[in-house]
């Protein structure tokens, strides 16, 4: 792990060193197990800039994240592996896990989909990858995400208008 401190990033889009450090991560250190799916293949999808990093998606055969990488201008403060910090994006804020990689350097992450075994090609996986990005970046106001009171189980919109928390559950659709 790098020491922590303050590190410059990229001034042009990361998606192939994202695929050959992953790809490399695959093949040395997860070849041959079993929670992998072997139908996908690693891959960087969408990867656009932002005001202080680059956000996209990477598809591995062990899972589909969210992958935040620091652009270059903006000083990106390196933190222990592990730390985890918010990002606000127009659907909402994003709990995000650090990370640090030989040949990449420090990273931001947070797990879309986990385990990837029911993903039947690659395809479909960029596919949940296109629309997941899609939807983190399109604004969303508090009254178009429904919430549910457990009570009564009726739709009660959010008391806080302005950008809200989006769990992971809820940025994909599937609820609370």
């Amino acid at each position: 792990m790098e020491a922590e401190g303050s590190y410059e990033g990229y001034g042009r889009d990361p998606s192939a060193l994202l695929e050959r450090v992953f790809e490399q991560m695959h093949r040395q250190r997860f070849a041959g197990l079993p929670f992998l799916n072997q139908r996908l293949r690693v891959e960087a999808i969408g990867f656009t800039r932002r005001c202080d990093c680059w956000a996209g998606i990477l598809v591995t055969p062990w899972l589909i994240n969210l992958m935040l990488v620091p652009c270059s201008g903006q000083p990106w403060r390196s933190v222990a592996e592990g730390t985890r910090s918010r990002w606000r994006f127009p659907a909402g804020d994003l709990e995000c896990e650090s990370g640090w990689e030989t040949g990449l350097g420090p990273y931001q992450m947070c797990s879309l989909v986990a385990p990837v075994t029911r993903i039947p090609d690659q395809a479909t996986a960029r596919l949940i990858a296109r629309r997941c990005l899609s939807a983190l970046l399109t604004l969303r106001r508090p009254s178009d995400v429904p919430t549910s009171h457990p009570a009564d189980g009726r739709y009660h919109p959010p008391a806080k208008r302005g950008l809200h928390t989006c769990s992971r559950r809820r940025f994909l659709g599937l609820g609370r």
